[in-house]
C-alpha cells in the first residue's frame, strides 16, 4: 500500500511539473504580447492569482519530502528519499533566486530582458519539476 504521504508528495509533484510546463510553454512567453501600458497590471493580477494556486502546493511537496525523509532515516528508501527532498530544494531555491527576482522586476515595469530571463531561468524549474515526476513514479513501480 503507498503511504499517504508519499501519495500527497507524488500527487502534488505531478501537478506542478503540469503547471510548470503550461507557465513554461504559454504564461511565460505570452507576457512579451502584452502592450507595455497594461503590463504591470496583468503581471501583478498574473502573480497573485498563481500565486494562490502554487504555493499551498509548494508547501505540502516541501512539508512531505523532508517527512519522508526523516520517517525513513533507517531504511531503505533513505537515499531515494533524500535525493526527493533534494530536488524539491533545488526547486524552492531557483523559485527564490531566479523567479521571484524576475517577478519582482516584472512587477514594476515591463522588461523584454526580464521576461527573456524568466523564461531561460524558468527552464530549470521545469526540468527538475518533470524529472523529479519522472524519479516518483519509478518509486512507485
Amino acid at each position: 500500500m503507498v503511504d499517504i504521504v508519499f501519495l500527497t508528495h507524488f500527487i502534488c509533484s505531478i501537478f506542478m511539473t503540469g503547471v510548470i510546463w503550461v507557465i513554461q510553454r504559454v504564461h511565460y512567453p505570452s507576457f512579451s504580447y502584452i502592450p507595455k501600458q497594461d503590463f504591470v497590471a496583468y503581471h501583478n493580477f498574473h502573480s497573485f492569482q498563481i500565486t494562490w494556486i502554487v504555493a499551498p502546493i509548494m508547501i505540502i511537496e516541501l512539508l512531505t519530502a523532508a517527512f519522508m525523509v526523516y520517517e525513513n532515516y533507517y531504511t531503505e528508501f533513505f537515499t531515494k528519499f533524500l535525493i526527493v527532498f533534494l530536488m524539491t530544494l533545488i526547486l524552492w531555491i531557483a523559485t527564490f533566486f531566479l523567479s521571484v527576482p524576475c517577478h519582482s522586476e516584472l512587477s514594476r515595469d515591463k522588461s523584454d530582458k526580464a521576461i527573456q530571463k524568466l523564461v531561460r531561468t524558468n527552464w530549470i524549474r521545469t526540468i527538475f519539476w518533470t524529472i523529479k515526476s519522472i524519479f516518483l513514479v519509478i518509486l512507485i513501480v
